[in-house]
Protein backbone atom coordinates (compact mmCIF):
# COMPACT_ATOMS: atom_id res chain seq x y z
CA UNK A 1 0.00 0.00 0.00
CA UNK A 2 1.28 3.07 -1.14
CA UNK A 3 1.07 6.45 1.73
CA UNK A 4 1.78 9.91 0.96
CA UNK A 5 1.73 13.18 3.30
CA UNK A 6 -0.65 15.68 3.24
CA UNK A 7 -0.44 18.67 5.36
CA UNK A 8 2.13 16.68 6.96
CA UNK A 9 0.15 13.84 8.06
CA UNK A 10 0.47 10.29 7.08
CA UNK A 11 -2.31 8.84 5.45
CA UNK A 12 -3.16 6.61 2.93
CA UNK A 13 -3.66 7.29 -0.80
CA UNK A 14 -5.57 4.23 -2.14
CA UNK A 15 -7.38 6.22 -4.09
CA UNK A 16 -4.35 7.70 -6.06
CA UNK A 17 -2.25 4.26 -6.28
CA UNK A 18 -4.95 1.66 -6.19
CA UNK A 19 -3.99 0.18 -3.38
CA UNK A 20 -6.41 -1.93 -1.26
CA UNK A 21 -7.44 -1.96 2.23
CA UNK A 22 -5.74 -4.90 4.68
CA UNK A 23 -2.05 -4.44 5.06
CA UNK A 24 -1.51 -8.00 5.34
CA UNK A 25 1.79 -7.99 7.39
CA UNK A 26 2.56 -6.73 10.98
CA UNK A 27 3.74 -3.02 11.35
CA UNK A 28 4.53 -0.94 14.41
CA UNK A 29 1.57 1.14 15.41
CA UNK A 30 3.83 4.52 15.33
CA UNK A 31 3.95 3.63 11.40
CA UNK A 32 0.05 3.45 10.34
CA UNK A 33 -2.35 5.37 8.67
CA UNK A 34 -4.58 7.99 9.80
CA UNK A 35 -8.15 6.72 10.02
CA UNK A 36 -7.14 3.19 9.60
CA UNK A 37 -8.11 0.47 12.14
CA UNK A 38 -5.77 -2.13 13.21
CA UNK A 39 -5.45 -4.96 15.99
CA UNK A 40 -2.95 -4.95 18.47
CA UNK A 41 -0.52 -8.44 18.05
CA UNK A 42 2.38 -7.57 19.85
CA UNK A 43 2.95 -5.25 22.73
CA UNK A 44 5.74 -5.90 25.45
CA UNK A 45 5.61 -3.03 27.71
CA UNK A 46 3.40 -3.83 31.26
CA UNK A 47 2.68 -0.28 31.14
CA UNK A 48 1.20 0.04 28.01
CA UNK A 49 -1.10 -3.22 28.25
CA UNK A 50 -2.19 -1.64 31.26
CA UNK A 51 -3.56 1.33 29.75
CA UNK A 52 -5.22 -1.26 27.67
CA UNK A 53 -3.33 -1.81 24.66
CA UNK A 54 -3.14 -5.67 25.04
CA UNK A 55 -2.83 -7.72 22.06
CA UNK A 56 -6.46 -8.43 20.55
CA UNK A 57 -7.59 -5.06 21.19
CA UNK A 58 -8.27 -2.75 18.28
CA UNK A 59 -7.38 0.54 17.71
CA UNK A 60 -7.84 3.40 15.13
CA UNK A 61 -5.06 6.15 14.37
CA UNK A 62 -6.62 9.25 14.56
CA UNK A 63 -3.73 11.76 14.24
CA UNK A 64 -0.60 10.93 13.21
CA UNK A 65 1.95 13.68 12.00
CA UNK A 66 5.65 12.35 11.88
CA UNK A 67 6.88 15.53 12.62
CA UNK A 68 4.81 15.42 15.94
CA UNK A 69 6.33 13.80 19.12
CA UNK A 70 3.24 11.78 19.41
CA UNK A 71 -0.01 10.02 17.72
CA UNK A 72 -3.23 10.25 19.23
CA UNK A 73 -4.87 6.92 19.05
CA UNK A 74 -8.69 5.83 19.35
CA UNK A 75 -9.22 2.67 21.83
CA UNK A 76 -12.86 2.12 22.60
CA UNK A 77 -14.43 5.20 23.51
CA UNK A 78 -11.13 6.66 25.03
CA UNK A 79 -8.16 9.02 22.98
CA UNK A 80 -4.78 8.47 24.06
CA UNK A 81 -1.43 9.93 22.93
CA UNK A 82 0.99 7.71 22.71
CA UNK A 83 4.42 8.56 22.46
CA UNK A 84 6.42 7.89 19.13
CA UNK A 85 8.97 5.44 21.08
CA UNK A 86 6.20 3.33 23.36
CA UNK A 87 3.99 3.13 19.56
CA UNK A 88 6.85 1.82 17.75
CA UNK A 89 7.19 -1.43 20.36
CA UNK A 90 3.76 -2.09 19.37
CA UNK A 91 3.07 -4.31 16.52
CA UNK A 92 -0.36 -4.32 15.01
CA UNK A 93 -2.08 -6.34 11.57
CA UNK A 94 -3.72 -3.83 9.44
CA UNK A 95 -7.61 -4.05 9.21
CA UNK A 96 -8.36 -1.45 6.85
CA UNK A 97 -11.36 1.11 7.13
CA UNK A 98 -10.47 4.30 5.85
CA UNK A 99 -12.90 5.82 3.55
CA UNK A 100 -10.01 5.55 1.04
CA UNK A 101 -10.21 1.76 1.34
CA UNK A 102 -12.25 -0.91 0.38
CA UNK A 103 -11.77 -4.58 1.69
CA UNK A 104 -11.26 -3.28 5.20
CA UNK A 105 -13.98 -3.26 8.31
CA UNK A 106 -15.38 0.55 7.31
CA UNK A 107 -16.42 3.13 8.98
CA UNK A 108 -19.00 0.83 11.57
CA UNK A 109 -18.74 2.59 14.93
CA UNK A 110 -20.11 -0.73 16.22
CA UNK A 111 -17.27 -2.37 15.76
CA UNK A 112 -15.40 -0.59 18.27
CA UNK A 113 -18.35 -0.26 21.13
Amino acid sequence: MRWRFRYGHRRCSSLIGGGGGKGGGLVPLAEGFEGHHYEIVESPDRHIREMGFFPGARVRIIRNVPSEHGLVVGLGRSRYVLGRSAAALIRVADLGGCRHCHGGIGSDSTAFA
